[in-house]
């Protein structure tokens, strides 16, 4: 009887309310200590930190393509000691990394199908694989798993290498387990969630966890009790629209708790921004610009093209056809940029203009160049035809010189001056630099203002500087631990970088940019390129269909700068060189790939993979790179992976406008020298 009223108050207590996707535990999507069949929206964030003793997760998870979760997270064992001679260190934490796949999306008939692998990478304490299935009744949200692993009460050890030395390499403890192939031995998991309201849940799960297997036990130090049930469940409560609290009791005799703020990519950060309209002349505006001789129509095209806030803004005008270059300055997206432009022209040219020219500069070097029919714009703008028309009747190209010379017909037109042209700029932001898990402090920062200029001489040449000044170095007082002779320590010895704590010159560099024959560009950089290395990097790009691949070929020497001294180099010189493959991958979820191929600086060969994905000015992206590491004699290097990831975010952020421009910040083993070149951000 008691049941039956249980039930029936769920069903008509409860309100009818959406999908409330909440984080387990470690931080992925799921119930406590088990996962399910959610993920997170695209392009989403969630920061994670809960505490279920002996345990202390924290960390971030992020859904960087449809369908797809990524946790991000360190596990700390209370009461475990990190290393017996380092005290500072404190108790044990071990890097997870986790990933989901979301099969096959919930409908009426069928459930949501994910995959997915925890702590996919080195020491394998905490791997596991599963297959889960969720389906949503009403309020009521049910999931059912099978796992390997530790979340299948395995013990990993068997899956355990005992010659492996580097957790590093590709031959790794989680990489080995990975491989295996056999299903049996594995257990079920499963659960449920009430959402009671739109900020009220209930789950509960059976979790299948076998803590005394775990090969470093917290429990063992007798400071916590065993576990008493396989049974947790607790309430997850929502105040916010972002964020989340749970409250929870766990394997039957500790009570836990959690937090979670979620962010969504988007232009908006401190300040609220106003969405601003495309310009629209006054009516009657292009019919009194037919009055208007080629150089005064040119002139016109250039301030009111100007006037949106486009830099170094030349025109002209030659017959029926209208040709402009701008320096976009505000839009990350450089077609969007000059879809602008172009629909600025049409609001100002009479209608004896058939053609529009829009070339995209970089420093005064043309780099893109539209060319647009009047009519099958105005379609597109009017609505009359979808985007895929305009697409497929607009000209997009690098060879900017031959659509010159085809506005041109063999005729001298006038170009108007540089309008909105400035030389000058002074750059100022802030840096963030961390350095994890070092055994004597295993959270580390180091927070400074770069401050400097930008100068351009003339048409594709640039002289940038910047200063580096620390306000708090959390970082200096860690003693140095190089792994590799001084000529060999290419990134190892970037800790004594980070300890400096005076005012440091970051960088000085003159570059140049120009076209070279076959419609491709060239760069030619020299002088101090980052903290660490100064010298000569030449590139050359050419790019292949329609810009959605491209080729280039790349030549570095350098040679290391000394740490006390912005201007003096030790006595060893280093000489890279790659061919560089660029492909637009998926061009619907501006999803793109990098290959770099050849020598690194240590003189190690192989290859780095690099992925990434724009959105909004947002940038965020993984790499991996394998080489040949025999040059090395530490046991650090050899066999090692270098790998990490990175978000770009965008200034507009920080400001009460749109603008050009991103911070950048890295998650990556700076202190290994495999794979290394000059101009990697390491701050």
């Amino acid at each position: 009887m008691k049941v039956r009223k249980f039930i029936l108050i769920i069903f008509f207590v409860g309100n009818l309310v959406s999908g409330e996707f909440y984080p387990s535990n470690t931080g992925e999507t799921g119930l406590w200590e088990t996962p399910n069949a959610r993920v997170m929206d695209d392009w989403s964030l969630r920061v994670n930190f809960s505490k279920f003793k002996p345990y202390m997760d924290y960390g971030l998870t992020v859904a960087p393509l449809p369908r797809v979760e990524v946790n991000f997270r360190v596990n700390q064992l209370l009461g475990i000691p990190g290393f017996s001679q380092f005290a500072g260190y404190g108790d044990y934490k071990d890097k997870s990394i986790d990933i989901k796949f979301l099969l096959i999306k919930e409908s009426i008939g069928f459930p949501a199908v994910a995959i997915g692998a925890q702590d996919i990478w080195g020491t394998g304490l905490f791997s596991s694989k599963y297959i889960v299935f969720n389906k949503r009744y009403n309020f009521l949200d049910f999931s059912l798993g099978y796992a390997k692993g530790r979340l299948g009460g395995e013990d990993l050890r068997k899956y355990h290498d005992k010659y492996v030395t580097n957790s590093g390499s590709l031959n790794n403890n989680a990489i080995n387990f990975l491989k295996d192939g056999s299903i049996l031995g594995g257990k079920f998991f499963g659960g449920m969630v009430w959402h009671y309201s739109p900020k009220l849940s209930f789950a509960i799960e059976y979790s299948p966890i076998n803590y005394s297997l775990d090969k470093v036990n917290p429990f063992s130090n007798n400071n916590y009790k065993l576990p008493e049930s396989k049974i947790n469940y607790g309430l997850k409560y929502k105040p916010k629209p972002n964020l989340n609290l749970s409250l929870s009791y766990q394997r039957g005799n500790t009570i836990s708790f959690g937090i979670n703020y979620l962010f969504n990519f988007g232009y908006e950060g401190l300040y609220p921004h106003k969405k601003r309209p495309h310009w629209r002349a006054k009516p009657g505006t292009k019919k009194r610009n037919e009055k208007l001789n080629e150089k005064e129509m040119a002139e016109m095209v250039a301030n009111e093209v100007a006037a949106e806030n486009f830099k170094n803004v030349r025109a002209s005008v030659n017959q029926d056809r209208i040709w402009a270059e701008i320096e976009n300055k505000e839009f990350h997206s450089e077609l969007t940029g000059i879809g602008r432009a172009i629909d600025t022209i049409d609001e100002i040219a009479p209608k004896r203009y058939k053609q529009i020219y829009v070339t995209s500069k970089v420093y005064g070097v043309p780099i893109t160049t539209i060319k647009v029919n009047r009519v099958d714009f105005a379609m597109a703008k009017n609505k009359n035809a979808s985007s895929n028309y305009l697409k497929k009747h607009t000209l997009i190209t690098h060879n900017s010189k031959r659509l010159e010379e085809e506005f041109r017909k063999g005729d001298r037109v006038y170009k108007t001056k540089p309008l909105e042209w400035k030389r000058f700029k002074f750059i100022f932001k802030p840096k963030l630099a961390t350095y994890l898990n070092d055994p004597d402090k295993p959270i580390a920062t180091r927070f400074s203002l770069l401050y400097g200029a930008r100068f351009i001489p003339w048409k594709g040449a640039i002289v940038y500087g910047r200063l580096d000044t620390p306000i708090y170095n959390g970082i200096k007082d860690i003693p140095s631990k190089p792994i590799e002779s001084n000529r060999l320590a290419i990134r190892s010895s970037s800790l004594d970088y980070s300890k400096y704590n005076k005012t440091r010159l970051q960088n000085l560099t003159f570059t140049q940019i120009f076209r070279t024959p076959f419609n491709s560009i060239a760069k030619f950089e020299v002088g101090y390129l980052e903290k660490i290395y100064g010298g000569v990097d030449l590139e050359w790009y050419k790019p292949l269909f329609d810009d959605r691949m491209g080729v280039g070929l790349e030549y570095q020497w350098v040679k290391k700068r000394e740490v006390d001294d912005s201007f003096k180099f030790y006595p060893y010189s280093y000489n890279a060189y790659f061919v560089n493959f660029y492909y637009y991958l998926y061009p619907k979820l501006n999803l793109h790939t990098t290959i770099k191929v050849g020598r690194f600086l240590a003189g190690d060969k192989g290859a780095r993979f690099e992925f990434f994905r724009k959105y909004k000015g947002f940038t965020m992206g993984f790499y991996l790179t394998v080489t040949d590491t025999s040059v090395f004699s530490s046991s650090y290097n050899k066999n090692y992976v270098d790998k990490g990831v990175y978000l770009s975010i965008p200034l507009s952020l920080f400001k009460p406008k749109k603008v050009k421009g991103s911070l950048r910040y890295s998650l990556s083993p700076w202190t290994r020298d495999v794979g290394q070149f000059a101009g990697k951000s390491i701050s």
